[in-house]
């Protein structure tokens, strides 16, 4: 992946698309941006064409503006760039995006690569952090918000990866933190929960061992709820495809292959 995001879709989106082939789509988790998928662009770059861009009030992206879903936005990249069906793949927020999509328009998805998925209106034991963070947020405002969430327990895994550490606190600290203030925020996805027996796309569920439980709850509750579903778990944590990424790799190119990519 090489040279500056590039116009995509309309002005408030920005990201890289390259390589032709099948189109597979990335879709980063919160307070990441598209540069999270550096490995898979790379690795899939020579096969496929592959689109990472940033959501709407991320990385280079223009701010949420109330209106448009992060599911509207896809489905208008889709459209800007001539793209009947996608892989998708998401991680974290980026799978909550895919899995509407999915649901909404199944039209447009030749399958599914769930990531270290979140899932609107899932039943949480202890905490969710996309939430302790925001009410750090609140309370001590952004800068510190920052550092708290580099070091929350959803990324202790990363110390075993300095380099991918180094990205992801370069993502975070470069984040503008606007969600956590009210000020740029994407109209809620569609409620899918009671949608999931529906969804038929080709999924893989990718989890990383050592991730929060609450996330590795999820992902076993989709493999046994999507109909055509697998479950993968790797050694790794939440942010598995930079500390495992060529395992992830090898994982997304198997499923696009039995998917009919």
């Amino acid at each position: 992946m090489t040279g500056t995001p590039t116009l995509v879709a309309q002005p408030s989106i920005r990201g890289i698309d390259i390589g032709s082939g099948p189109t597979v789509v990335l879709v980063h988790g919160f307070s990441l941006d598209h540069r999270m998928w550096h490995s898979q662009i790379e690795a899939l770059g020579s096969g496929f064409r592959v689109v990472a861009y940033d959501l709407r009030g991320f990385g280079q992206s223009g701010p949420g503006d109330g209106y448009a879903s992060h599911l509207d936005d896809l489905i208008a990249l889709l459209d800007a760039l001539h793209i009947d069906k996608a892989h998708l793949v998401g991680l974290s927020l980026g799978a909550n995006v895919v899995l509407a999509a999915a649901a909404s328009r199944p039209d447009r998805v030749s399958s599914l690569a769930l990531i270290s998925p979140g899932l609107p209106g899932f039943t949480w034991t202890a905490p969710r952090p996309p939430d302790e963070a925001a009410t750090h947020a609140r309370q001590h405002g952004i800068a510190s918000a920052k550092i708290f969430w580099i070091e929350h327990e959803l990324f202790a895994s990363l110390e075993s990866h300095p380099a991918a550490r180094r990205q992801v606190r370069t993502m975070i600290e470069e984040f503008e933190g606007a969600q956590w203030e009210g000020r740029s925020m994407a109209a809620p996805l569609p409620d899918i929960h009671v949608r999931l027996e529906f969804i038929t796309a080709p999924t893989v569920v990718i989890n990383g061992d050592r991730d929060v439980q609450g996330y590795r709850e999820i992902g076993e509750f989709l493999v046994r709820t999507l109909p055509n579903a697998r479950g993968v778990i790797l050694e790794g944590g939440h942010m598995v495809s930079m500390e495992r990424c060529d395992d992830v790799n090898a994982e997304l190119k198997t499923h696009f292959s039995s998917a009919g990519a």
